[in-house]
């Protein structure tokens, strides 16, 4: 097929919407080519993500996320070895300080941009959080004995945040043995 071919080829696959934007049509099927929202926010480099492993005894471990003066897209993932409890709040009233800032990737790894979500463990201060999911997995010990049997908690469904709040993700190991835990935070930003 010549160049000119190609192009006309292009050019019919290719339609305005009522909204003004293009959108392309597959050739080949004859449908209609769309990208995930979430993942075209990949692509633009506003999408970002922490993760870490961790290993708590019988112990707590709590995320705060600070939003910016917009609303953060944000899901949620923990899984656990043992007994694992792990509750996500809103705040009512302030929490105060910021603890020890941890950074977050950009899931494009071409873009140099960075996120305005400040994300910190360790935060002092206390405040009154509204909960919005709590979920415990895992069996647990018996009279003192060893506790078994891990879980997971992803949250798929996703959470709108709103502008300049805080947000606490909260992990208990409620097991004295060791407890593997991996904590997974998502979040795109919508400037």
């Amino acid at each position: 097929m010549s160049l000119i071919g190609k192009i006309k080829g292009l050019l019919s696959s290719l339609s305005v919407n009522s909204d003004g934007h293009l959108t392309a049509v597959d050739l080949m099927t004859d449908t209609m080519t769309t990208i995930e929202y979430e993942h075209c926010k990949i692509h633009r480099g506003d999408s970002y993500m922490f993760e870490e492993g961790i290993q708590l005894n019988d112990a707590t471990k709590g995320y705060l996320l600070e939003t910016p003066d917009y609303p953060i897209h944000f899901t949620l993932e923990v899984t656990g070895s043992q007994d694992t409890h792990i509750a996500f709040y809103e705040l009512s009233s302030g929490l105060g300080t910021t603890g020890t800032q941890v950074f977050s990737r950009n899931r494009n790894r071409n873009s140099g941009k960075i996120s305005d979500v400040v994300l910190s463990y360790d935060y002092g201060g206390t405040g009154s959080f509204r909960q919005l999911i709590s979920a415990l997995w895992g069996i647990p010990a018996a009279a003192g004995g060893r506790g078994g049997g891990g879980g997971e908690f992803a949250g798929r469904h996703e959470w709108i945040l709103k502008p300049n709040w805080q947000y606490l993700v909260h992990v208990n190991a409620w097991s004295a043995n060791p407890n593997n835990i991996t904590v997974s935070l998502n979040w795109y930003e919508q400037k």
